[in-house]
Protein backbone atom coordinates (compact mmCIF):
# COMPACT_ATOMS: atom_id res chain seq x y z
CA UNK A 1 0.00 0.00 0.00
CA UNK A 2 1.10 3.52 -0.76
CA UNK A 3 0.89 6.48 1.55
CA UNK A 4 -0.51 9.78 0.38
CA UNK A 5 1.93 12.44 1.53
CA UNK A 6 0.59 15.58 -0.17
CA UNK A 7 -2.48 16.71 -2.13
CA UNK A 8 -2.87 20.02 -3.92
CA UNK A 9 -6.10 21.12 -5.60
CA UNK A 10 -5.73 22.83 -8.97
CA UNK A 11 -7.26 26.09 -10.18
CA UNK A 12 -7.89 25.21 -13.81
CA UNK A 13 -5.99 23.92 -16.87
CA UNK A 14 -3.11 26.36 -16.35
CA UNK A 15 -2.70 25.43 -12.71
CA UNK A 16 -3.25 21.68 -12.34
CA UNK A 17 -3.36 20.01 -9.00
CA UNK A 18 -1.30 17.04 -7.93
CA UNK A 19 -0.85 14.48 -5.22
CA UNK A 20 2.29 12.73 -3.98
CA UNK A 21 2.47 9.09 -3.00
CA UNK A 22 5.17 7.33 -1.02
CA UNK A 23 5.81 3.62 -1.05
CA UNK A 24 7.81 1.75 1.57
CA UNK A 25 7.90 -1.45 -0.46
CA UNK A 26 7.80 -2.33 -4.17
CA UNK A 27 4.49 -1.90 -5.98
CA UNK A 28 3.56 -4.28 -8.77
CA UNK A 29 0.85 -3.32 -11.24
CA UNK A 30 -0.83 -6.06 -13.28
CA UNK A 31 -2.15 -5.30 -16.72
CA UNK A 32 -5.93 -4.96 -17.00
CA UNK A 33 -6.55 -4.86 -13.27
CA UNK A 34 -7.83 -2.65 -10.51
CA UNK A 35 -5.54 -2.44 -7.52
CA UNK A 36 -5.71 -0.75 -4.12
CA UNK A 37 -2.84 1.64 -3.70
CA UNK A 38 -3.92 3.64 -0.67
CA UNK A 39 -6.84 3.90 1.71
CA UNK A 40 -9.84 4.79 -0.47
CA UNK A 41 -7.73 5.04 -3.67
CA UNK A 42 -7.36 2.60 -6.56
CA UNK A 43 -5.36 2.27 -9.77
CA UNK A 44 -7.21 1.15 -12.88
CA UNK A 45 -4.44 -0.38 -15.01
CA UNK A 46 -5.27 -0.53 -18.70
CA UNK A 47 -4.76 -3.56 -20.96
CA UNK A 48 -1.92 -2.02 -22.95
CA UNK A 49 1.70 -2.88 -23.88
CA UNK A 50 2.63 0.42 -22.27
CA UNK A 51 1.99 1.21 -18.65
CA UNK A 52 -1.20 3.23 -18.57
CA UNK A 53 -3.38 3.71 -15.54
CA UNK A 54 -5.62 6.22 -13.87
CA UNK A 55 -6.36 6.92 -10.27
CA UNK A 56 -9.89 6.88 -8.92
CA UNK A 57 -11.70 6.96 -5.63
CA UNK A 58 -14.57 4.55 -5.11
CA UNK A 59 -17.62 6.28 -3.67
CA UNK A 60 -20.15 4.50 -1.53
CA UNK A 61 -23.82 5.37 -1.53
CA UNK A 62 -24.88 6.55 1.89
CA UNK A 63 -28.51 6.92 2.85
CA UNK A 64 -28.98 10.10 4.85
CA UNK A 65 -32.08 10.21 6.98
CA UNK A 66 -33.82 13.44 7.80
CA UNK A 67 -32.72 14.84 11.09
CA UNK A 68 -35.22 15.15 13.92
CA UNK A 69 -36.91 18.54 13.87
CA UNK A 70 -39.67 20.32 15.78
CA UNK A 71 -41.50 22.19 13.06
CA UNK A 72 -44.06 23.59 12.82
CA UNK A 73 -44.35 25.01 16.30
CA UNK A 74 -46.50 27.63 17.99
CA UNK A 75 -46.08 30.43 18.94
CA UNK A 76 -43.72 31.29 16.08
CA UNK A 77 -42.14 34.18 17.99
CA UNK A 78 -39.54 33.29 20.58
CA UNK A 79 -40.79 36.03 22.91
CA UNK A 80 -44.51 36.35 23.62
CA UNK A 81 -46.74 38.37 25.93
CA UNK A 82 -50.15 37.86 27.51
CA UNK A 83 -52.22 38.98 30.50
CA UNK A 84 -53.20 37.16 33.67
CA UNK A 85 -56.25 35.02 33.01
CA UNK A 86 -55.67 34.81 29.25
CA UNK A 87 -55.15 31.38 27.73
CA UNK A 88 -51.75 30.89 26.14
CA UNK A 89 -51.10 27.85 23.97
CA UNK A 90 -47.85 26.10 23.06
CA UNK A 91 -47.57 23.23 20.63
CA UNK A 92 -44.87 21.34 18.78
CA UNK A 93 -45.04 18.97 15.82
CA UNK A 94 -42.12 16.59 15.20
CA UNK A 95 -41.19 14.78 12.01
CA UNK A 96 -40.39 11.56 13.90
CA UNK A 97 -42.00 9.64 16.73
CA UNK A 98 -40.42 11.07 19.86
CA UNK A 99 -40.82 11.59 23.56
CA UNK A 100 -41.91 15.24 23.76
CA UNK A 101 -41.83 17.19 27.00
CA UNK A 102 -42.72 20.80 27.84
CA UNK A 103 -41.07 22.59 30.75
CA UNK A 104 -42.12 25.81 32.48
CA UNK A 105 -39.16 27.40 34.32
CA UNK A 106 -37.50 23.98 34.37
CA UNK A 107 -40.55 22.11 35.73
CA UNK A 108 -42.24 19.51 33.55
CA UNK A 109 -45.85 20.49 32.79
CA UNK A 110 -46.74 18.19 29.85
CA UNK A 111 -45.35 15.00 28.33
CA UNK A 112 -46.28 12.93 25.29
CA UNK A 113 -44.62 9.51 24.86
CA UNK A 114 -44.09 7.98 21.41
CA UNK A 115 -45.84 10.89 19.75
CA UNK A 116 -45.33 13.46 17.01
CA UNK A 117 -47.41 16.24 18.56
CA UNK A 118 -47.69 18.00 21.92
CA UNK A 119 -50.11 20.75 22.89
CA UNK A 120 -50.27 22.66 26.17
CA UNK A 121 -52.35 25.63 27.24
CA UNK A 122 -52.55 27.58 30.50
CA UNK A 123 -54.51 30.54 31.82
CA UNK A 124 -53.59 30.28 35.50
CA UNK A 125 -49.98 31.44 35.71
CA UNK A 126 -49.48 34.67 37.68
CA UNK A 127 -47.79 37.78 36.30
CA UNK A 128 -44.09 37.33 35.66
CA UNK A 129 -41.54 36.14 33.13
CA UNK A 130 -41.26 32.45 32.30
CA UNK A 131 -38.86 30.31 30.32
CA UNK A 132 -40.72 27.69 28.29
CA UNK A 133 -38.81 24.80 26.73
CA UNK A 134 -40.03 21.90 24.60
CA UNK A 135 -37.73 18.92 24.01
CA UNK A 136 -38.15 16.01 21.60
CA UNK A 137 -35.99 12.94 22.14
CA UNK A 138 -35.48 9.74 20.15
CA UNK A 139 -32.93 7.00 20.78
CA UNK A 140 -30.30 8.86 18.76
CA UNK A 141 -31.38 12.52 18.60
CA UNK A 142 -32.60 15.39 20.71
CA UNK A 143 -33.89 18.82 19.71
CA UNK A 144 -35.54 21.63 21.64
CA UNK A 145 -37.54 24.81 21.19
CA UNK A 146 -37.48 27.76 23.61
CA UNK A 147 -39.79 30.70 24.35
CA UNK A 148 -39.70 33.66 26.72
CA UNK A 149 -43.22 34.20 28.05
CA UNK A 150 -44.07 37.53 29.68
CA UNK A 151 -47.36 37.56 31.61
CA UNK A 152 -48.59 41.03 32.63
CA UNK A 153 -51.13 41.94 35.25
CA UNK A 154 -54.71 42.27 34.07
CA UNK A 155 -55.46 45.81 32.90
CA UNK A 156 -51.81 46.72 32.19
CA UNK A 157 -50.25 47.26 28.78
CA UNK A 158 -47.24 45.02 28.37
CA UNK A 159 -46.93 45.12 24.58
CA UNK A 160 -43.82 47.28 24.74
CA UNK A 161 -42.03 44.84 27.03
CA UNK A 162 -41.53 42.43 24.15
CA UNK A 163 -39.65 42.94 20.95
CA UNK A 164 -42.16 40.83 19.07
CA UNK A 165 -45.53 39.13 19.43
CA UNK A 166 -48.75 38.78 17.58
CA UNK A 167 -50.29 41.97 16.25
CA UNK A 168 -53.94 42.85 16.77
CA UNK A 169 -56.40 43.39 13.93
CA UNK A 170 -54.16 41.94 11.22
CA UNK A 171 -53.28 38.47 10.08
CA UNK A 172 -51.39 37.62 13.22
CA UNK A 173 -51.16 34.41 15.10
CA UNK A 174 -54.43 32.50 14.68
CA UNK A 175 -55.65 31.33 18.09
CA UNK A 176 -57.98 28.40 18.73
CA UNK A 177 -61.11 28.10 20.92
CA UNK A 178 -61.24 24.30 20.54
CA UNK A 179 -60.79 22.12 23.63
CA UNK A 180 -57.22 20.81 23.69
CA UNK A 181 -58.51 17.37 24.72
CA UNK A 182 -60.39 17.04 21.44
CA UNK A 183 -57.41 17.90 19.21
CA UNK A 184 -55.76 14.80 17.78
CA UNK A 185 -53.04 16.71 15.94
CA UNK A 186 -52.52 20.13 14.39
CA UNK A 187 -50.27 21.74 11.80
CA UNK A 188 -49.39 25.38 11.24
CA UNK A 189 -48.32 27.33 8.18
CA UNK A 190 -47.19 30.94 7.79
CA UNK A 191 -47.32 33.22 4.77
CA UNK A 192 -46.94 36.94 4.14
CA UNK A 193 -50.33 38.39 3.12
CA UNK A 194 -50.13 41.29 0.64
CA UNK A 195 -53.02 43.11 -1.00
CA UNK A 196 -53.69 41.87 -4.55
CA UNK A 197 -51.66 38.67 -4.18
CA UNK A 198 -52.83 35.07 -4.16
CA UNK A 199 -51.87 33.45 -0.86
CA UNK A 200 -51.42 29.71 -0.42
CA UNK A 201 -50.73 28.08 2.95
CA UNK A 202 -49.25 24.62 2.36
CA UNK A 203 -49.04 21.96 5.07
CA UNK A 204 -45.91 20.08 4.14
CA UNK A 205 -45.71 17.84 7.20
CA UNK A 206 -48.88 16.09 5.97
CA UNK A 207 -50.02 15.19 9.48
CA UNK A 208 -53.63 16.22 8.81
CA UNK A 209 -56.04 15.63 5.91
CA UNK A 210 -55.69 19.26 4.70
CA UNK A 211 -53.16 19.93 1.95
CA UNK A 212 -53.56 23.68 1.61
CA UNK A 213 -55.64 26.78 2.32
CA UNK A 214 -55.82 29.49 -0.35
CA UNK A 215 -57.36 32.90 -0.94
CA UNK A 216 -56.83 36.21 -2.73
CA UNK A 217 -55.68 38.94 -0.34
CA UNK A 218 -57.75 42.14 -0.30
CA UNK A 219 -55.61 43.77 2.35
CA UNK A 220 -51.97 43.77 3.43
CA UNK A 221 -51.62 42.40 6.96
CA UNK A 222 -48.10 40.96 6.94
CA UNK A 223 -47.09 37.57 8.25
CA UNK A 224 -50.14 35.45 8.98
CA UNK A 225 -50.57 32.05 10.58
CA UNK A 226 -53.06 29.39 9.55
CA UNK A 227 -53.79 26.47 11.89
CA UNK A 228 -55.42 23.19 10.92
CA UNK A 229 -56.67 21.06 13.81
CA UNK A 230 -57.66 17.45 13.13
CA UNK A 231 -60.14 16.45 15.84
CA UNK A 232 -60.88 13.23 17.69
CA UNK A 233 -64.63 13.86 17.72
CA UNK A 234 -67.05 16.51 16.51
CA UNK A 235 -65.86 20.00 17.45
CA UNK A 236 -66.84 21.24 20.88
CA UNK A 237 -67.93 24.41 19.07
CA UNK A 238 -70.72 22.60 17.19
CA UNK A 239 -74.08 21.40 18.50
CA UNK A 240 -74.82 18.65 15.98
CA UNK A 241 -73.24 16.35 13.42
CA UNK A 242 -73.67 16.66 9.66
CA UNK A 243 -75.53 14.09 7.58
CA UNK A 244 -73.69 11.20 5.96
CA UNK A 245 -70.64 9.16 6.87
CA UNK A 246 -67.95 11.19 8.66
CA UNK A 247 -64.37 10.86 7.45
CA UNK A 248 -62.82 13.59 9.61
CA UNK A 249 -63.76 16.53 11.79
CA UNK A 250 -61.42 19.53 11.71
CA UNK A 251 -61.04 23.21 12.47
CA UNK A 252 -59.27 25.78 10.29
CA UNK A 253 -58.26 29.15 11.72
CA UNK A 254 -56.70 31.87 9.58
CA UNK A 255 -55.13 34.92 11.22
CA UNK A 256 -56.66 36.64 14.20
CA UNK A 257 -60.38 36.50 14.94
CA UNK A 258 -62.35 38.39 12.30
CA UNK A 259 -59.54 38.50 9.73
CA UNK A 260 -61.01 35.93 7.30
CA UNK A 261 -63.91 38.15 6.16
CA UNK A 262 -65.05 39.22 2.66
CA UNK A 263 -63.45 42.62 3.25
CA UNK A 264 -60.01 41.01 3.68
CA UNK A 265 -60.00 37.88 1.51
CA UNK A 266 -61.69 36.63 -1.66
CA UNK A 267 -62.18 33.20 -3.25
CA UNK A 268 -61.14 31.19 -0.16
CA UNK A 269 -60.81 27.45 -0.66
CA UNK A 270 -59.49 24.35 1.08
CA UNK A 271 -57.55 21.47 -0.48
CA UNK A 272 -57.98 18.14 1.32
CA UNK A 273 -57.47 14.42 0.82
CA UNK A 274 -59.44 11.27 1.66
CA UNK A 275 -57.98 7.79 2.03
CA UNK A 276 -59.00 5.30 -0.64
CA UNK A 277 -59.04 2.61 2.04
CA UNK A 278 -61.78 4.46 3.97
CA UNK A 279 -63.84 4.87 0.79
CA UNK A 280 -63.59 1.14 -0.01
CA UNK A 281 -64.19 -0.11 3.54
CA UNK A 282 -67.31 2.01 3.99
CA UNK A 283 -68.72 1.65 0.47
CA UNK A 284 -68.66 5.41 -0.14
CA UNK A 285 -69.82 6.85 -3.47
CA UNK A 286 -66.86 8.95 -4.61
CA UNK A 287 -69.02 11.70 -6.12
CA UNK A 288 -70.73 12.36 -2.77
CA UNK A 289 -67.55 13.25 -0.87
CA UNK A 290 -67.62 16.89 0.17
CA UNK A 291 -66.44 19.39 2.76
CA UNK A 292 -69.12 20.64 5.15
CA UNK A 293 -68.83 23.83 7.22
CA UNK A 294 -70.58 24.64 10.47
CA UNK A 295 -71.86 28.20 10.61
CA UNK A 296 -74.79 29.96 12.29
CA UNK A 297 -75.90 26.79 14.06
CA UNK A 298 -76.09 24.50 11.00
CA UNK A 299 -73.98 22.43 8.61
CA UNK A 300 -73.69 23.51 4.97
CA UNK A 301 -72.29 21.36 2.16
CA UNK A 302 -69.62 23.28 0.24
CA UNK A 303 -68.99 23.09 -3.53
CA UNK A 304 -66.37 20.35 -3.79
CA UNK A 305 -64.49 19.04 -6.84
CA UNK A 306 -62.06 16.18 -7.25
CA UNK A 307 -58.62 17.39 -8.34
CA UNK A 308 -56.75 14.13 -8.69
CA UNK A 309 -55.50 11.07 -6.87
CA UNK A 310 -52.38 9.16 -5.93
CA UNK A 311 -51.76 5.63 -4.73
CA UNK A 312 -53.44 6.11 -1.35
CA UNK A 313 -55.60 9.23 -1.53
CA UNK A 314 -58.21 11.10 -3.54
CA UNK A 315 -57.56 14.85 -3.58
CA UNK A 316 -60.34 17.45 -3.49
CA UNK A 317 -60.77 21.22 -3.35
CA UNK A 318 -63.75 23.00 -1.80
CA UNK A 319 -64.81 26.65 -1.91
CA UNK A 320 -65.77 28.09 1.47
CA UNK A 321 -67.23 31.43 2.57
CA UNK A 322 -65.10 31.40 5.71
CA UNK A 323 -63.05 29.37 8.17
CA UNK A 324 -64.35 27.66 11.30
CA UNK A 325 -65.32 24.03 12.07
CA UNK A 326 -65.50 21.56 9.19
CA UNK A 327 -66.29 17.94 8.46
CA UNK A 328 -65.42 15.75 5.49
CA UNK A 329 -68.39 13.51 4.65
CA UNK A 330 -69.59 11.01 2.08
CA UNK A 331 -72.61 8.79 1.42
CA UNK A 332 -72.75 5.02 1.15
CA UNK A 333 -73.59 3.59 -2.26
CA UNK A 334 -76.39 1.48 -0.74
CA UNK A 335 -78.17 4.51 0.71
CA UNK A 336 -77.94 6.33 -2.62
CA UNK A 337 -79.34 3.32 -4.50
CA UNK A 338 -82.26 2.98 -2.09
CA UNK A 339 -83.02 6.68 -2.41
CA UNK A 340 -82.87 6.60 -6.20
CA UNK A 341 -85.06 3.46 -6.32
CA UNK A 342 -87.68 5.15 -4.16
CA UNK A 343 -87.66 8.21 -6.39
CA UNK A 344 -88.01 6.09 -9.53
CA UNK A 345 -90.94 4.15 -8.08
CA UNK A 346 -92.63 7.35 -7.01
CA UNK A 347 -92.02 8.82 -10.46
CA UNK A 348 -93.44 5.72 -12.15
CA UNK A 349 -96.63 5.86 -10.11
CA UNK A 350 -96.97 9.55 -10.79
CA UNK A 351 -96.42 8.94 -14.51
CA UNK A 352 -99.17 6.32 -14.64
CA UNK A 353 -101.59 8.66 -12.94
CA UNK A 354 -100.80 11.51 -15.28
CA UNK A 355 -101.03 9.24 -18.31
CA UNK A 356 -104.46 7.91 -17.35
CA UNK A 357 -105.76 11.39 -16.61
CA UNK A 358 -104.46 12.71 -19.91
CA UNK A 359 -106.75 10.33 -21.79
CA UNK A 360 -109.75 12.44 -20.91
CA UNK A 361 -108.11 15.86 -20.64
CA UNK A 362 -105.71 16.01 -23.55
CA UNK A 363 -107.57 14.02 -26.18
CA UNK A 364 -107.19 15.92 -29.46
CA UNK A 365 -110.80 15.47 -30.45
CA UNK A 366 -112.10 17.20 -27.37
CA UNK A 367 -110.57 20.46 -28.57
CA UNK A 368 -112.61 20.52 -31.82
CA UNK A 369 -115.74 22.68 -31.74
CA UNK A 370 -119.04 20.80 -31.81
CA UNK A 371 -120.89 20.80 -35.13
CA UNK A 372 -124.17 22.63 -35.46
CA UNK A 373 -126.98 20.63 -33.97
CA UNK A 374 -124.62 18.42 -31.94
CA UNK A 375 -124.52 18.70 -28.19
CA UNK A 376 -121.31 18.52 -26.23
CA UNK A 377 -122.39 15.20 -24.76
CA UNK A 378 -122.92 13.51 -28.16
CA UNK A 379 -119.47 14.67 -29.31
CA UNK A 380 -117.62 13.55 -26.21
CA UNK A 381 -119.10 10.11 -25.51
CA UNK A 382 -117.83 8.26 -28.67
CA UNK A 383 -114.27 9.59 -28.14
CA UNK A 384 -114.03 8.16 -24.65
CA UNK A 385 -115.17 4.82 -26.02
CA UNK A 386 -112.58 4.78 -28.83
CA UNK A 387 -109.53 5.01 -26.57
CA UNK A 388 -110.34 2.07 -24.26
CA UNK A 389 -111.03 0.09 -27.41
CA UNK A 390 -107.50 0.77 -28.67
CA UNK A 391 -106.05 -0.24 -25.33
CA UNK A 392 -108.01 -3.49 -25.48
CA UNK A 393 -106.57 -4.36 -28.91
CA UNK A 394 -103.03 -3.75 -27.73
CA UNK A 395 -103.46 -5.88 -24.59
CA UNK A 396 -105.06 -8.67 -26.63
CA UNK A 397 -102.13 -8.62 -29.03
CA UNK A 398 -99.71 -9.02 -26.14
CA UNK A 399 -101.73 -11.95 -24.78
CA UNK A 400 -101.66 -13.73 -28.16
CA UNK A 401 -97.95 -13.17 -28.38
CA UNK A 402 -97.43 -14.96 -25.08
CA UNK A 403 -99.50 -17.98 -26.19
CA UNK A 404 -97.36 -18.42 -29.29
Amino acid sequence: MLEVTEIRCGNGPDDPGYFMLKNNEPVYLDRNSVQDIAVGMKFDVMDSPELKYHLFIEAKETKIENALSCYPFYPFNSEITSKEGETQEFNVTCNKISNITLYLNGKEVKNETSATFLSYESSTVPAGTYQVRATAITEAEEVQRNWRWIVGKEGTNNEDSSGSGSSSGGGGGAGTPESARNIEIKELSQQFVTNGKHVKFEFLQEVTCVNCVEFDAMRTVGRTTTIVEMLKEKSTLTESAPEGEIYRYLNIWVGNSGFASPENIAEPCVGFKVEKAWIAENGIQETTICLCRYSEGKWDKLPTVKEGEDQNYLHFKASTPGFSSFAITGEKESSITESETGEKLAGKDAGMDSESSSVAVSDPYSEKPAAEGESAESKTMPEIGIIPGCLTVILAGRALGKKR
